[in-house]
């Protein structure tokens, strides 16, 4: 009853719509039937076809690019770089010592004493060797790039990155290759750390310094932060010239003075500047375009202002005595 009932309501509308038409319409018979079929059914839940050319519309108008094709694009730029990397250090290194004449003449696995250590004196001048050419390939390689300059760029869909971004792209891609060096290069810290080759690194790659890091702190843009002298960095410490948006990147200058103590695991933003004698507790987090007075002790997230130090040499009182 209920399915003849709605059969009967359909009907009707039907006839009700066929009965108000002109008189000259009403000789096109079933085609405007149907047609009023369709636009009922758009009522009782079914999609009309004013429904269809709205919902084309609206996906037409909302459609936006995927990035991932970019992101792929960076993840095999990475890929290359750090296979040419390991494969061009092998291989010089394996040329040097060939060229040195110092690959033992006896094989390692049924050696006496004096095969082994033979084998170690190899092994260490493999993995020095290795390290040196990590590093200067690293310097070769960041070479011929720009240096980004400062600015907030786009990231809107469907529109090309800006070139600025293409040059961070690939110095990023060596930056990474740069903190996470395949074995044996567990020695790149200290090559790049040490002279003379720090003289090179630090003003071709960066970041520009004066200070010498025991810890191996994370410059995620090495190209625009300046350190000072007698700057401390505790084990985790990361450094950023660059801050990303949902729609821009922008990359602007850290500055870090004369006498900073960093505490472990502290994240400095883009655009901060830490004037000399200050002390970031650990854990901290300074947000973009920060600005830290001389001697001033700032901790938190976000970090904020907790004291101010007598200047840096001077004998602390109790009450000022920090602990990063």
């Amino acid at each position: 009853m209920e399915a003849n009932f709605g059969q009967q309501t359909l009907k009707g509308r039907i006839v009700e719509f066929d009965a108000v038409r002109k008189p000259a319409d009403r000789g096109k018979g079933r085609n405007m039937a149907l047609s009023s079929r369709r636009t009922e059914f758009g009522v009782f839940g079914q999609r009309s076809d004013h429904d269809w050319r709205i919902s084309n519309m609206t996906d037409h108008t909302t459609k936006t690019v995927d990035p991932i094709n970019g992101l792929r694009a960076f993840l095999a730029l990475d890929a290359v770089v750090r296979l040419a990397l390991w494969a061009g250090s092998l291989s010089l290194t394996t040329a040097c010592i060939t060229w040195l004449g110092d690959w033992p003449t006896t094989s390692l696995v049924r050696a006496d004493f004096r095969t082994a250590f033979q084998w170690f004196g190899t092994f260490t001048q493999f993995a020095f060797l290795f390290n040196v050419w990590y590093v200067l390939l690293l310097i070769v390689l960041r070479l011929p790039i720009p240096t980004p300059k400062q600015g907030k760029y786009s990231l809107k869909p469907g529109k090309p990155p800006d070139r600025q971004l293409v040059w961070a792209c690939f110095i990023a891609s060596l930056t990474k290759a740069r903190y996470e060096p395949p074995f044996p290069g567990f020695l790149v810290h200290h090559v790049a750390s040490l002279p003379p080759f720090c003289w090179v690194y630090n003003a071709v790659f960066g970041p520009k310094t004066k200070s010498c890091n025991v810890t191996d702190v994370r410059f995620l843009d090495p190209f625009g932060i300046e350190v000072g002298k007698n700057v401390v960095f505790g084990l985790g410490a990361i450094i950023s010239a660059h801050a990303q948006g949902r729609d821009d990147i922008t990359i602007r200058k850290t500055v870090i003075e004369d006498n900073v103590i960093f505490g472990g695991n502290v994240m400095v933003y883009d655009g901060c500047t830490i004037k000399q004698g200050a002390v970031i507790l650990g854990g901290a987090a300074l947000k973009s375009n920060t600005v830290v007075g001389e001697n001033e002790v700032w901790g938190g997230i976000p970090a904020k202002k907790l004291k101010t130090l007598p200047p840096y040499g001077q004998l602390t009182a109790a009450d000022d005595e920090i602990s990063v």
